[in-house]
């Protein structure tokens, strides 16, 4: 999967996904979105999303990318 299969809106709410307790909740189509992408799943605990493995792969190569460009 790239970076070029999720929207803007898509890839920002996946980006606001953090993990921290201050971490913005995306929209519930997009957050339905992004699990049924395997890149989000709900965390037990608090009930709000966070990055899978897969997530966070993404994120970090779209952060390297506009590191390095």
């Amino acid at each position: 999967m790239s970076g070029h299969d999720l929207s803007p809106d898509e890839f920002a709410g996946l980006l606001a996904i953090d993990g921290t307790m201050g971490q913005r909740r995306p929209s519930t189509e997009i957050e339905i979105r992004l699990r049924s992408l395997g890149l989000v799943e709900r965390n037990g605990l608090s009930r709000m999303p966070i990055r899978t493995r897969r997530g966070d792969d993404l994120v970090k190569q779209h952060t390297r990318a506009r590191v390095a460009g």
